[in-house]
């Protein structure tokens, strides 16, 4: 059951957001599952820190979230998760 009381202004900036914050998460994830270590603890340098399997887990992680931002909506499965 769709909601057809909001205003197409609100639709876009809504679309608007989860574009963004899809792209800032599969831009984040794609570095830390592609990027070699040394280079990526150069510009993150928590990455030094950690273990390398958990720098990739959380690239892979960030890159299966900023995909599940979107997919409701262009499958039309449940899209009122991501109006």
């Amino acid at each position: 059951m769709e909601n057809t009381s909001s205003s197409p202004m609100l639709r876009f900036s809504l679309w608007a957001v989860q574009v963004l914050l899809a792209a800032m998460f599969l831009m984040s994830g794609f570095m830390k599952t592609t990027m070699p270590i040394e280079t990526l603890s150069a510009m993150m340098p928590w990455t030094g820190s950690v273990p390398m399997a958990l720098v990739r887990f959380i690239g892979i992680s960030e890159l299966l979230g900023g995909i599940g931002v979107l997919l409701p909506s262009l499958l039309r499965i449940k899209p009122r998760l991501s109006i």
